[in-house]
C-alpha cells in the first residue's frame, strides 16, 4: 500500500505505517486514532471475502455514524478517479465541502462538477377531485416555489465556482448541473454520478448540534447505501 502511494507521486517521507494491536475493537480504535493530527479518515467498504465484506460493512457503517468531526471517505469497489460529483444544498455549511474539495483536487486535473437538487412536487400524480381553480392556483404556487430555488442555485454555484478557482481549479474543470422535481434527492445524486461516469461522490454531513451530527442526514446516508462501488467523501 505505502508503495502505491509513492508510485502515484507521494513524496516517501509523506508515507508513514501505524500497526497496532486491537484495544477495544477495529472501528473505535480507528475512531481514537483519528483524534489526532489527521486531516480524514479512508476506510474500504468492502474485503476480500464474504467473511470480511461483512466485517469491513459493519466497521465502515460505525465509522460513518461515529466520526463526526472528521471527514471520511468510504471507498467500493474500483471507482475511476477523474471525474468528482460534488452534491450541494443552499446551507453556509456547503461551502465547508467546497473548500475540501478545492483542497483535495489541488494539483491534480480532476474535472469537478456542481450538483444540486431541488425536490418538487410531481404535479401529474396529484388527486384532482379538488376545485380546478384551487389547483391552478396551488400549481402556481409550485412553478413560483422551484423558479426561486433555481435563482438561488445559481448564486450558490458562482460562490461554489469562486472558491474552488481560489484554490487552484481552473475555471475549464468546473461545470455545474442542477436537476429539478425529482422525488428523492439521494437518488437523483447517484444515478447522476452512474450516468455521468464519476467514481468519487461528495456530500455534506448535515446537523446544527453534536447530536444531531452523531447521526448522518437522511441524504448522506442513503447515498452511502446507494453508491455501493463508488467512493462516497462525507464532509464535516
Amino acid at each position: 500500500a505505502r508503495k502505491m502511494f509513492i508510485d502515484r507521486g507521494v513524496l516517501e517521507d509523506s508515507v508513514g505505517v501505524k500497526i497496532k494491536e486491537k484495544k477495544v475493537g477495529p472501528a473505535r480504535d480507528i475512531l481514537h486514532e483519528a483524534q489526532r493530527n489527521y486531516d480524514t479518515v479512508v476506510v474500504g467498504r468492502w474485503g476480500v471475502s464474504r467473511l470480511k465484506d461483512l466485517v469491513w460493512g459493519s466497521i465502515a457503517n460505525k465509522l460513518v455514524g461515529h466520526l463526526v468531526h472528521r471527514p471520511l471517505c468510504v471507498v467500493g469497489g474500483t471507482p475511476q478517479t477523474g471525474k468528482i460529483l460534488v452534491a450541494l444544498d443552499t446551507s453556509e455549511e456547503a461551502m465547508r465541502t467546497v473548500d475540501f474539495v478545492g483542497a483535495m483536487v489541488d494539483g491534480t486535473e480532476k474535472q469537478v462538477t456542481l450538483f444540486h437538487v431541488i425536490r418538487g412536487l410531481n404535479l401529474a400524480s396529484q388527486r384532482y377531485d379538488v376545485p380546478l381553480v384551487l389547483h391552478k392556483e396551488w400549481e402556481a404556487e409550485v412553478r413560483k416555489q422551484l423558479r426561486e430555488a433555481e435563482t438561488s442555485t445559481e448564486a450558490l454555484f458562482q460562490k461554489a465556482a469562486g472558491r474552488l478557482e481560489q484554490a487552484g481549479v481552473e475555471d475549464d474543470r468546473i461545470s455545474t448541473k442542477v436537476v429539478t422535481e425529482v422525488p428523492s434527492r439521494a437518488n437523483a445524486i447517484v444515478d447522476e454520478a452512474k450516468k455521468g461516469g464519476f467514481g468519487t461522490i461528495v456530500v455534506g454531513r448535515r446537523g446544527l448540534s453534536r447530536i444531531e451530527e452523531f447521526f448522518l442526514g437522511r441524504v448522506s446516508n442513503k447515498v452511502l447505501q446507494l453508491a455501493k462501488e463508488m467512493a462516497v467523501w462525507v464532509v464535516t
